[in-house]
């Protein structure tokens, strides 16, 4: 049976969150210095308010809500165009332990699975350089060719990694999650990393830390 290793993108494979990341590389070159730091400040803000209550699903469709009315194929240009001159161009953009844990998996065979609340600007490039097969990703709504500002079900985190990781393997999920890898950084990965057979932890989260370590989790160093 096919093997799969799903990975956790932002905190994971990545040092940085690819979402904040990007859409302060989005604005400024979309809108200009002056304007897309405006845009900037007003995003951090209206963010930090709905932080106070802490709803990842509401936060989430707060960041979509910033693409409203842009055209998906500049986005992905976009996206191409971070990834090659911002990421790639860091020395420090990847997380090594994790980076070197997917490499052992393509060499053994096994199938690499991005699971992020990010989107295909971001993810794309990202999984083209680390040559991985097969994205779940937050699902943004296109009419016309461009981005409404709305996001389809389920959404990539928490619970909802888990409701696309067995949508994606169909019929034989359980079956195939009891043979194969996850890894995240953060409680929120928890679901994710709960229903494999193999999970693994990047050191980060002292609550995800403390949770692996009562039940012998790999811990990836």
């Amino acid at each position: 049976m096919r093997r799969y290793a799903f990975f956790d993108v932002d905190g994971t494979l990545l040092a940085f969150n690819s979402m904040i990341h990007f859409i302060e590389f989005f604005y400024k070159n979309y809108y200009g210095k002056e304007i897309g730091n405006s845009k900037i400040h007003d995003y951090a803000w209206r963010r930090k308010n709905t932080y106070r209550n802490f709803d990842r699903d509401k936060l989430n469709r707060l960041y979509y809500e910033n693409y409203c009315g842009i055209e998906m194929s500049f986005l992905r240009e976009r996206g191409k165009q971070w990834f090659q001159e911002i990421v790639l161009q860091d020395k420090n953009a990847f997380n090594s332990a994790a980076i070197n844990r997917l490499k052992q998996h393509q060499a053994e065979g096994d199938q690499i699975v991005l699971v992020s609340g990010s989107f295909f600007a971001c993810l794309e490039p990202i999984a083209k350089h680390l040559d991985a097969q097969h994205i779940l990703c937050t699902n943004v709504v296109v009419e016309k060719g461009c981005l409404t500002g709305e996001v389809k079900l389920p959404q990539t985190i928490g619970e909802g990694k888990t409701e696309a990781m067995r949508s994606f393997l169909g019929n034989d999920a359980e079956k195939v999650l009891a043979t194969s890898f996850a890894y995240g950084d953060h409680i929120s990965d928890l679901p994710m990393l709960q229903i494999v057979g193999n999970p693994g932890v990047i050191p980060s989260d002292h609550q995800l830390m403390e949770y692996a370590k009562k039940r012998s989790w790999e811990i990836i160093n």
